[in-house]
C-alpha cells in the first residue's frame, strides 16, 4: 500500500512540473508576440536616438567653440584699452590728461581688487572717489 502511494506521488510531482513548464512557455510566448509587434517602433526609436546623439555632439562642439571665442575675445579686451573707459584730451589747459578705470588693491585685511576711477592731471596720478 505504501509503495503504491509513493509511486502515485512521483506521477503527481511530474504532472505538476509539466504544467508549470507549459505555463512558463505560454507566458514567454505571449511576451515574444507582444514585443514582436513593437519591433518596428523600437527600430525607429533607435535610429532617432542615434540622430539625437549626433546632434547633441555637434551642438556641444559648437558651444565649446563659441566659449573659446568668447574667452579669447575677453582676453584681448582685457589687454587693450576701451575707448569708453579712457579719454585722451590733448587740448587740456594743463597738458595731456588721461582718465579711466584702473584696479586698485584694497587696504583692508582681505586685500581685494576694486575698480576705481583715476586721472592724470599735471603729470600726477589722481584717484577720485566720486566721478565729477
Amino acid at each position: 500500500q505504501i509503495n503504491v502511494l509513493q509511486a502515485k506521488k512521483k506521477f503527481e510531482i511530474l504532472d505538476a512540473m509539466l504544467s508549470f513548464m507549459h505555463a512558463q512557455y505560454t507566458f514567454f510566448q505571449q511576451g515574444y508576440s507582444l514585443l514582436h509587434e513593437l519591433d518596428p517602433y523600437m527600430k525607429k526609436l533607435a535610429t532617432e536616438l542615434d540622430q539625437l546623439v549626433i546632434d547633441s555632439a555637434v551642438e556641444k562642439r559648437e558651444m565649446e567653440h563659441k566659449h573659446a571665442l568668447i574667452q579669447q575675445r575677453t582676453l584681448l579686451q582685457d589687454f587693450s584699452y576701451d575707448d569708453s573707459k579712457v579719454e585722451f584730451n590733448v587740448d587740456a589747459p594743463n597738458g595731456v590728461v588721461m582718465e579711466g578705470y584702473l584696479f586698485k588693491r584694497a587696504s583692508n585685511a582681505f586685500k581685494t581688487w576694486n575698480r576705481r576711477w583715476f586721472s592724470i592731471q599735471n603729470s600726477q596720478l589722481v584717484y577720485q572717489k566720486k566721478l565729477k
